[in-house]
């Protein structure tokens, strides 16, 4: 029984700690567009407000990173990708965003 309520309490800890807290420090995310999404061919354009050159990194749905590129316009070449699911971590001027990407 002791047990019972030691759990209850670290679990009512975790949570309470949990809602307090703050929001992830760093700059404001950046506003991009990947399409053609779900993505058909060999590539997608990732579009964002400037031409600045950006980082990419891919991930599949276990959280491996299977594609890293850093691109100089907007096209990224995506013919190693297996059709799935992905996660696309952008990167441009020191602001990110992740977006979810669909390869057929």
């Amino acid at each position: 029984m002791k047990h019972f309520y030691l759990l209850l309490f670290l679990l009512g800890t975790l949570s309470l700690q949990a809602q307090q807290l703050p929001e992830r420090p760093g700059s404001p995310d950046l506003e991009v567009r990947i399409h053609p999404n779900p993505a058909p061919g060999p590539h997608v354009e990732i579009v964002t407000q400037n031409r600045a050159p950006k980082e990419i990194a891919v991930y599949d749905i276990f959280g491996k990173a299977v594609l890293h590129r850093r691109i100089l316009g907007n096209t990224l070449d995506i013919r190693d990708l297996s059709p799935g699911v992905y996660m696309v971590r952008i990167v441009q001027q020191g602001k990110s965003t992740t977006k979810k990407l669909i390869v057929r």
